[in-house]
């Protein structure tokens, strides 16, 4: 298992995570792949890892649609605050992780690179681009009422209310997308939390 993890990293730090599987293994590619683990047990260990219980996932999946990697997801989080002192400076904005397998939040955005894939929203020390809390976008909510006439529906609302809660301490600066203006309560959120009233360095 910790070589599987040990490949896992080495091929996000080799920016090869989106290779083929079997091309990392090739005498072509780096040795230590090939001298970690076989190719063939690697596939294994990842297709029938799981990361919940899963006689208790179909309930949890009625309110969390993210349900098999929620718990995963939240020590990842816990540990990116604990271990790290940020900024004066943050900012928020998401990111697309690509992604072509079966989920219920997969999704289509044709101005980016990837296309599809499991969009995320960050926020980050705006001087380093340190994660210091993700929430995954799960879709529109059941009881949300989609705004037609804004980019931002009031799912990516609460996906920011969500990472806004609860914020670093001490900060100052907030760096944001323009069209974040449209979004008042998750903002005033964050802002009122702050120790010190939050500057909205806006940027295209």
């Amino acid at each position: 298992m910790d070589a599987c993890v040990g490949i896992l990293i080495m091929t996000g730090a080799n920016h090869s995570n989106g290779e083929h599987v079997p091309d990392l293994w090739s005498v072509k590619n780096c040795p230590l792949y090939r001298a970690t683990i076989g190719v063939n047990r690697f596939c294994s260990i990842l297709q029938f890892l799981r990361f919940d219980d899963k006689n208790t996932r179909a309930t949890r999946l009625l309110t969390d649609k993210a349900a098999p990697i929620s718990e995963l997801w939240t020590m990842m989080n816990n540990n990116l605050a604990a271990h790290y002192k940020p900024s004066s400076c943050l900012t928020i904005d998401k990111q697309l992780f690509p992604y072509r397998g079966r989920t219920r939040f997969t999704q289509y955005i044709p101005s980016k690179p990837a296309k599809y894939g499991v969009k995320v929203w960050w926020i980050c020390d705006a001087t380093n681009a340190y994660p210091l809390h993700g929430q995954i976008y799960t879709g529109t909510r059941d009881n949300a009422e989609a705004n037609a006439d804004s980019v931002l529906d009031s799912s990516t609302s609460d996906s920011l209310n969500e990472i806004s809660s609860p914020p670093p301490k001490k900060q100052k600066s907030l760096y944001l997308e323009s069209l974040y203006q449209k979004l008042g309560a998750p903002m005033e959120n964050l802002e009122k939390q702050m120790a010190a009233p939050a500057e909205r360095c806006e940027t295209d």
